[in-house]
């Protein structure tokens, strides 16, 4: 699959993603080189579900409040996460033509539930 602007493929999976009840999240890329320098222009990007990645594993202790100080530094109250390693991503790279080309998808979510009524 073709797109003429990184924006038109950013805007098709999120559409896409919207209409499933799931999110994403650009994820990476890279920018050209020119001369031995890196441009402002991508000439690749990764888009991954919200839920992809490895959920937050710090130890912090319940029951105290955001940003309370004391002689340990800075303390946290317990977060939930939406992190569960979900697989879903879509990578597109662009061709020497100009083109956006969709390289690699993967669509199945294997650990966690769709909400597609928030669509």
């Amino acid at each position: 699959m073709l797109f003429s602007t990184l924006d038109d493929s950013d805007n098709f999976f999120r559409r896409y993603a919207k209409q499933q009840g799931f999110g994403i999240v650009k994820a990476g890329g890279a920018h050209k080189l020119a001369n031995g320098k890196t441009t402002n222009e991508r000439c690749n990007c990764t888009w991954k579900c919200e839920s992809g990645g490895k959920p937050d594993s710090r130890v912090r202790p319940t029951g105290r409040l955001l940003n309370e100080v004391s002689d340990k530094g800075v303390l946290m109250a317990n977060r939930k996460t939406k992190k569960v390693g979900c697989p879903v991503m879509l990578h597109a790279k662009l061709t020497k033509e100009g083109e956006w080309q969709i390289r690699s998808v993967v669509l199945e979510h294997k650990n966690h539930e769709l909400v597609p009524s928030i669509s």
